[in-house]
């Protein structure tokens, strides 16, 4: 049988999304004005095997410590999400994906489900490099708020305090988005989920 806690928290997952601050109804999560290619905001498929199993898309990174991402069944949407974990240790990581823009338009990047098995143990922090650069420890990188502890939902209007959506304004025709994720305690064999976004509405730059 099938662990009830596991398939909870694989249905509270989410993704990224880079949108321009333009209002609209949108049909799918992934379908425009979400600038991400569909088949890569869906996680629809992975490359590689645990413990470098990544979204297609997408890249990883490790700043601190040592973690496995791999590919899991997201019961929720019926489709992959991914599981970054580590048993006993502890790790400062995370994915990021570029997408083509247009120069000096102002972009949102969010963040719907993300969910881990220790809230309290896990900080979550979107940002955009509006430079188009890859390395996450960059000064060109645009952060958003860490936040810690419970909130499977990490997009909310403000003045919410459980949001860690960032803007930033493009300086390229590309720009890249990352999500960093901070486990800096252990408290055992933990984990957090990773799938599909959910678009915003948003105002000017």
């Amino acid at each position: 049988m099938r662990n009830p806690i596991l398939l909870m928290l694989l249905a509270l997952v989410g993704a990224w999304i880079a949108q321009p601050f333009i209002a609209r109804a949108q049909p799918h999560p992934c379908d425009p004005p979400n600038i991400i290619p569909r088949e890569v905001c869906g996680f629809d498929t992975f490359y590689g095997s645990p413990p470098r199993q990544i979204p297609s898309g997408w890249t990883a990174f490790v700043l601190s410590g040592d973690l496995t991402f791999m590919q899991d069944i997201d019961t929720f949407w019926g489709a992959p999400a991914l599981r970054m974990w580590s048993n006993g240790g502890t790790f400062k990581a995370g994915i990021y994906t570029q997408v083509r823009v247009t120069p000096g338009a102002g972009y949102r990047a969010a963040v719907f489900w993300a969910a881990p098995n220790a809230p309290d143990t896990f900080g979550r922090q979107l940002g955009i490099d509006p430079t188009g650069g890859t390395d996450p420890t960059a000064p060109t990188v645009v952060w958003g708020r860490m936040h810690w502890g419970p909130g499977r939902i990490l997009s909310h209007d403000p003045p919410d305090p459980v949001d860690i959506d960032v803007k930033a304004r493009a300086q390229s025709d590309v720009i890249t988005v990352f999500f960093l994720t901070d486990h800096n305690r252990s408290t055992g064999d933990n984990f957090i989920f990773h799938g599909l976004p959910r678009p915003l509405p948003v105002p000017s730059l």
